[in-house]
């Protein structure tokens, strides 16, 4: 049995760095000597923890997370940083993956959604309860996804889940954090490696809004989520039915080059803005 009353240990196993860390930079960390440093960076203030009037979308917490991708932001030395002071209010060194998903919940007065603050990643099912899902067929864009990689039963990372990257649900991009060399950094994940996820019930996407991504068909990869949901219906009320099944393949693109011959517009077989406007009306 765990002892949430102390720190998480520093070092969280992780896998062995990709190629995208071949260039981060390596900080140097001090001696070993017993002294206490101190940051030499001020902090940003703390956000206010509060239940948000509006869970935040999928898209908006991802899109958040990726703006603090890189070096995590005021680190001192590695496991301590901006994020980890947030969550400690010193200079604790500590595995902050767990922490970074607080981090951006928070950002949105959403940290209510799981609970509130929370650092150590087996005791994140506990805490959810009915929330935690293991059926990769409910995962979707925003949603923590734990990782057991050494297959202990016992999740020891955590990070947000991007999208699908095939068909078969076997590989997934996920944002993280404590990653690396102690970044935040996008991954490629097998789902063999998943130990599970939450469900934190985040808003609704408006799947009829444009979301500034071309939507076309990539063999062995294809895009799939609300929006091609919503492609496939709009396909069919012009007279173009197909299988709304929310994949972009081959039949869902020779679909929407038929209806852009008959909208008048170049016949590319892809969804930018102009075929987006086109469908909506």
């Amino acid at each position: 049995m765990s002892d949430t009353s102390l720190p998480p240990p520093a070092g969280e196993p992780i896998p062995e760095p990709g190629p995208s860390d071949a260039d981060a930079p390596r900080l140097p960390d001090p001696p070993d000597d017993g002294r206490v440093y101190v940051d030499p960076v001020t902090p940003p203030p703390a956000e206010p923890t509060h239940h948000a009037a509006t869970a935040p979308t999928g898209e908006q917490l991802v899109a958040y997370a990726m703006t603090l991708r890189g070096t995590a932001r005021g680190r001192v030395r590695e496991n301590v940083n901006d994020f980890t002071q947030w969550y400690y209010g010193d200079n604790t060194a500590a595995s902050w993956c767990l922490i970074f998903v607080c981090w951006c919940l928070n950002h949105f007065g959403a940290l209510g959604l799981i609970g509130g603050k929370i650092a150590y990643v087996p005791d994140l099912k506990k805490r959810v309860g009915s929330k935690w899902h293991t059926d990769r067929k409910l995962i979707s864009r925003g949603d923590p996804v734990t990782f057991d990689f050494n297959h202990s039963g016992e999740p020891e990372h955590v990070g947000f889940f991007v999208k699908w990257l095939n068909s078969g649900h076997t590989t997934f991009e996920s944002i993280e954090g404590n990653t690396g060399n102690d970044q935040v950094a996008t991954r490629t994940r097998y789902w063999s490696d998943v130990y599970g996820f939450v469900k934190p019930g985040l808003a609704a996407s408006d799947p009829s809004r444009y979301p500034g991504v071309i939507y076309r068909y990539v063999a062995g990869a294809l895009m799939h989520d609300a929006h091609v949901t919503w492609i496939q219906q709009r396909l069919g009320a012009h007279r173009h039915p197909l299988n709304v099944d929310s994949y972009y393949g081959p039949v869902t693109a020779a679909a929407v080059t038929a209806f852009q011959k008959d909208a008048h517009l170049p016949a590319d077989g892809e969804v930018g803005p102009k075929t987006w406007a086109a469908l909506a009306n």
